[in-house]
């Protein structure tokens, strides 16, 4: 992904064979390329709704909330949500300020194919399957919810257990870590609870997540997601570890892809490839440090999560860095999502992919990866969003109530 220098550097800061000193200069290297990506590209804020409006006596949110401008919005869904409750005469508007409406009907219409990347970033963090991640038995159980299947004896006592060991966890002294956690537990826990009881409302924090990270994206410019609720904190880096995933499927998969294979695949076969575990997860690792370090990226944008902790009254922030490397990675995963306005034809997205964890002795060091191509789209078609909801499955489904296509179990 990144050439052997960047790795070097990557992981040797990580392994901690840089001297004190030269750590803290790599950090004021990367203190200065902040303030330069600040002066250099825009910003704006993006508010959740309870940054909105508030049923409560206010606290010191909005006086430590220091911002360089008033260029502030909202997406539809949470404008949507919180007019909803003004109207009901459950909360009252707290915000004064004006806010503008992020939609993704108009950010589509500017970049066609805003539709894969926002429903599979929505899927990443409805029911992702993550190698060898420690939520994966739960979302497993989780598909059981999705499909309104009632759960057997042994899978209630799977959840409690995996539970259980999730709460033993600890990040230690590290507070950031302890919040993460327990945004971790909180979040699996309000899915399968909003799930079970088919709560209207359960897509609204995931398809406005996924469109604020987009607008950053597409727009090129430096987004602050502003809010007082921790499932964001964990639901960020549900779509990075999906994103990186679907990466790694493309970064060892398509080099194997001879001509025989291309056709048969255009042929609607499909075909079965055994990756070797231990690289799989050896190149999901050099995926990941590159995403998260700062240390060899010149210039990016920044997507940073500001979560106001009540306890606390204090505010968090996540930094998310994009050089233009990264940032190309993030707007090109389609995963096994297909728009008939998106092109598909390059970077790997005519491709589908499904594996299966080791599932013996046997094969513990074998993923089983069965790809298949989609329908090939050779362009982008620009066209009004009446004309897309006629043609895109999703947003139909989306508006049917239905989310099956949303989860990676089958």
């Amino acid at each position: 992904m990144k050439n052997k220098d960047h790795d070097k550097i990557n992981k040797e800061f990580v392994k901690g064979r840089y001297s004190n000193a030269e750590k803290f200069f790599i950090r004021i290297l990367i203190s200065i390329r902040c303030i330069y990506s600040i002066f250099r590209y825009n910003q704006a804020y993006i508010f959740d709704a309870n940054m909105i409006i508030s049923n409560k006596k206010l606290d010191k949110r909005y006086l430590k909330l220091l911002t360089i401008n008033n260029n502030y919005w909202a997406t539809e869904t949470t404008i949507k949500e919180a007019n909803n409750l003004i109207f009901n005469k459950k909360f009252k508007l707290i915000n004064g300020h004006k806010i503008k409406k992020l939609s993704f009907a108009k950010l589509r219409e500017y970049y066609p194919n805003t539709c894969p990347l926002y429903y599979n970033y929505i899927s990443a963090m409805h029911n992702p399957a993550i190698v060898f991640d420690e939520n994966f038995g739960l979302e497993l159980i989780t598909k059981s919810f999705i499909k309104k299947r009632n759960l057997t004896k042994n899978e209630e006592k799977l959840i409690n257990k995996i539970t259980s060991q999730l709460d033993r966890k600890s990040g230690g002294k590290d507070k950031i870590i302890t919040v993460l956690r327990n945004a971790n537990i909180s979040n699996l826990r309000k899915k399968r609870k909003a799930l079970k009881n088919n709560d209207a409302n359960y897509l609204n924090d995931k398809k406005s997540l996924a469109l604020s990270l987009l607008y950053c994206l597409q727009r090129k410019i430096n987004v602050t997601f502003v809010t007082s609720d921790s499932d964001f904190l964990t639901l960020i880096f549900d779509i990075f570890s999906l994103v990186l995933q679907q990466a790694n499927f493309s970064t060892q998969v398509l080099p194997m892809l001879n001509d025989n294979i291309k056709n048969d695949l255009l042929k609607n076969k499909s075909h079965t490839f055994f990756l070797n575990l231990i690289d799989f997860l050896k190149l999901k690792e050099n995926l990941t440090i590159d995403a998260f370090s700062d240390n060899y990226k010149k210039d990016f944008i920044t997507f940073e999560i500001k979560y106001w902790c009540i306890e606390t009254q204090k505010y968090i922030s996540l930094y998310f860095r994009f050089d233009e490397t990264m940032r190309q990675i993030f707007l090109n995963a389609h995963g096994n999502l297909l728009c008939p306005c998106v092109k598909n034809c390059d970077n790997g997205n005519w491709i589908s992919y499904i594996w299966w964890p080791p599932s013996s002795i046997n094969d513990k060091n074998t993923l089983k990866v069965l790809i298949r191509a989609k329908d090939i789209v050779e362009k982008d078609t620009i066209v009004r969003d009446n004309i897309h909801s006629l043609h895109c499955k999703y947003v139909k489904e989306e508006i049917s109530g239905n989310i099956n296509f949303l989860s990676h179990f089958f």
